[in-house]
C-alpha cells in the first residue's frame, strides 16, 4: 500500500472536525436524473450522524486506522476489472452515501481516503452541506448495473453541491442536472437551484491536494468546467493547480451535467491494476494523428 501514517493522521483530522449538517426529509422523486449510463442510488431516508462528539471522534480514528491497514487492491481496468478487499465509504457529518443499501459503496483505501478527506475539507472551510455520493463499486468489483466502468474500486460519482435561490446550501437528495449557466431544478420538489461553484471548486481543489491518491480523470460537462476554472481564478488558485484541474477535465464529458465522475490512478502497490484512457479520448487522439 502507498498509505502512510501521515496520511492517516490527516484523514482523521479531516473527519473529526467536519461539521455535521442537519438532514432533510426524503420523498421519492418522479424520476432520477442521470448524466450518462449511471443510475443514481435510491434515497432511503437517512440523516447525518448526531450524538456524542467524542463518539464521532472515535469513529474518525477507527476509519483512518481501517484505511491504513487495508489490503484493498484494484485489479485490471476500470471498465473490465475487479476489486479485492474493498473498503466501504460510510456516512459521516460531511459525507452522505446514497448507495450503501445496494452494496455499491466500496472502493480502494486510496479512493475512500480521498473522498473522506475532501468532504471534510469542504465541511470545514464552507460548512452547510454534506457531499452527496452515488455509486463506487461492489465489494469485489465487477460489473455494476448500467455503468460502463466502476468495476475496480477506482471510480465514484459525486453529486454537485448546490444552493437555493436565496444562496443557502441545499442538502441534496438526488443528483440535479445543471445548464450552462449553472441553474437547475430539483427532481423531488421542483425548486430552482444554483450550482454552488464555491463548494464544488473547494471539493475539486481538496481532491487535487490529497496526498494519498492521484486523480486520473474528473468527468464533468464543458460549461460547468468553465464555471469551476473561473472560480479557481477568482479565489487565487495557483497556476499549477489551475493547470492540473484543466488537465484532469481535458476530455469529452458529454452528459456529466449532474455529477462529477472521479477516477483515481492505479495505486503504486496494486501490480495488477491497469490505467487506460477513456475510449472517446483515444479515438480523438488517433483522429488528430491521422490529420
Amino acid at each position: 500500500m502507498t498509505w502512510t501514517r501521515t496520511h492517516s493522521a490527516a484523514l482523521a483530522a479531516a473527519l473529526v472536525f467536519a461539521a455535521p449538517v442537519a438532514s432533510v426529509g426524503h420523498a421519492a422523486p418522479p424520476g432520477v436524473d442521470s448524466g450518462d449510463t449511471v443510475q443514481v442510488a435510491r434515497r432511503r431516508g437517512r440523516g447525518g450522524r448526531g450524538g456524542d462528539p467524542a463518539a464521532r471522534d472515535d469513529d474518525a480514528v477507527s476509519r483512518a486506522h481501517n484505511l491504513e491497514t487495508s489490503a484493498s487492491e484494484s485489479i485490471g481496468r476500470a471498465a473490465r476489472g475487479r476489486l479485492r478487499n474493498g473498503v466501504p465509504l460510510l456516512d459521516s457529518g460531511s459525507v452522505d452515501v446514497r448507495s450503501d443499501g445496494d452494496g455499491k459503496h466500496y472502493g480502494t483505501a486510496e479512493l475512500v481516503g480521498l473522498l473522506e478527506f475532501a468532504a471534510g475539507e469542504v465541511a470545514r472551510s464552507l460548512p452547510g452541506a454534506r457531499m452527496n455520493v452515488g455509486d463506487l463499486s461492489k465489494r469485489g468489483g465487477g460489473r455494476l448495473g448500467s455503468h460502463r466502468s466502476h468495476r475496480s474500486g477506482r471510480d465514484v460519482d459525486i453529486g454537485f453541491y448546490f444552493l437555493d435561490e436565496s444562496g443557502a446550501p441545499v442538502e441534496g437528495r438526488y443528483f440535479v442536472r445543471f445548464d450552462r449557466e449553472g441553474r437547475g431544478v430539483t427532481g423531488w420538489s421542483g425548486d430552482e437551484v444554483v450550482f454552488d461553484v464555491a463548494r464544488n471548486w473547494a471539493l475539486f481543489d481538496a481532491m487535487i491536494r490529497y496526498p494519498g491518491a492521484e486523480l486520473q480523470y474528473v468527468f464533468v460537462s464543458g460549461p460547468l468546467q468553465t464555471l469551476l476554472l473561473a472560480e479557481a481564478a477568482r479565489v487565487g488558485a495557483s497556476p499549477e493547480t489551475i493547470a492540473r484541474a484543466t488537465q484532469l477535465m481535458s476530455h469529452a464529458a458529454r452528459g456529466h451535467d449532474n455529477h462529477f465522475h472521479v477516477r483515481i490512478a492505479c495505486p503504486a502497490s496494486d501490480g495488477e491494476c491497469v490505467n487506460h484512457e477513456p475510449r472517446r479520448r483515444r479515438l480523438l487522439r488517433r483522429r488528430r494523428h491521422r490529420d
